[in-house]
C-alpha cells in the first residue's frame, strides 16, 4: 500500500479484502467490488464453475471479452466519427471557397 493510498475494505464472494486505491477513489473501487461479486456469483450459481478461484478466472476472462468488444466498438465508432467529420469539413472548406470566389467577383 503506497503513502498516498487509501485503504478500503471490499467483500468479494464472501471474503474480505484490504485494497488500497487513490483518494477520492474509494466508491468506484466499492462499485467495482460489488459489480464483480455479482458476476462471480452469477457464475458460481449457474453450476458449471466450481472452485472461488476458477470462478474469478471464468469472471475476469467475461469480463476482459466485453471490455475488448466494447473497445472494438468505440474504436469502430470513433474511425467512422472522424471520417463524417472529414467529410463536414471538406464540404464547409468547399463552401467557404466558393463564398470568398464569389466576393471576388463582386
Amino acid at each position: 500500500m503506497s503513502e498516498a493510498g487509501v485503504a478500503v475494505t471490499i467483500s468479494v464472494m464472501e471474503k474480505d479484502y484490504v485494497v488500497s486505491c487513490p483518494p477520492g477513489e474509494e466508491d468506484a473501487l466499492r462499485e467495482s467490488a460489488r459489480v464483480l461479486h455479482e458476476r462471480m456469483s452469477a457464475a458460481r450459481d449457474a453450476g458449471k464453475t466450481l472452485g472461488t478461484e476458477r470462478i474469478a478466472v471464468v469472471t475476469a476472462l467475461n469480463i476482459v471479452h466485453e471490455y475488448l468488444t466494447l473497445d472494438s466498438e468505440r474504436r469502430e465508432s470513433d474511425a467512422a466519427f472522424d471520417e463524417h467529420l472529414s467529410r463536414v469539413r471538406q464540404k464547409i472548406e468547399a463552401s467557404l471557397g466558393r463564398r470568398s470566389e464569389t466576393e471576388q467577383v463582386d
